[in-house]
């Protein structure tokens, strides 16, 4: 059994205690991050999730395309794991603010963590909450033993791909080739792969 396959079966509860041990205290006492499992989030908080993906069904829509259902088909495959940023609500509830979705995978041939979405809500952007994500999910990766972490960034997002350099993601070589019809005429992509290796 492979190393992905053998991930995909371990319980959410062993993924917690083993993977994500010490869980970091975002910077506000009224944040909080859990992990969560397709089949363990909770239909408010998927909803929740799937609004903020929403807000981009135009940057969607000029690069890739937009179907709703295909991304709630693809929020719902049972490998894909989240990391919810929650905060403090009214009568002791939490909301989600943000997310992290990334699954286990095998990509151009290597094992790898694949970050599939990041958003947070307006609110609470720009406090350091989105890298304290990404780092969470880069140490998930390392204790699994993957070679790296993948993820694709539209080119006009240029905010997420200045953030993704910072963090240390170049350009993959993965990232597919401009399309050159019959008639000559280029075709662009629109989006780019960036990775980052996690083993010395």
């Amino acid at each position: 059994m492979s190393l992905i396959e053998t991930h995909n079966r371990i319980p959410l509860s062993t993924l917690r205690e083993t993977y994500l041990p010490l869980m970091p205290r975002p910077p506000e006492p009224s944040h909080s991050i859990t992990l969560e499992t397709a089949k363990t989030l909770p239909a408010e908080t998927f909803k929740a999730c799937f609004d903020l993906v929403h807000e981009c069904k135009d940057m969607y829509k000029r690069t890739i395309g937009w179907s709703a259902t295909a991304k709630k088909r693809e929020m719902k495959h049972p490998a894909m794991r989240y990391l919810i940023l929650s905060a403090a609500g009214g009568g002791g509830k939490t909301v989600a603010v943000g997310f992290l979705s990334f699954m286990i995978t095998e990509e151009d041939g290597f094992e790898v963590v694949y970050c599939y979405e990041l958003h947070l809500a307006q609110e609470v952007r720009n406090r350091g909450l989105g890298r304290i994500l990404v780092e969470v999910m880069e140490g998930f990766g390392k204790r699994v033993g993957v070679e790296k972490v993948m993820l694709t960034v539209f080119l006009e997002n240029e905010g997420a791909r200045r953030f993704y350099s910072k963090l240390g993601y170049a350009r993959d070589d993965f990232t597919p080739d401009d399309v050159v019809g019959r008639n000559g005429r280029v075709r662009k992509v629109g989006y780019e792969v960036l990775s980052k290796g996690l083993k010395d």
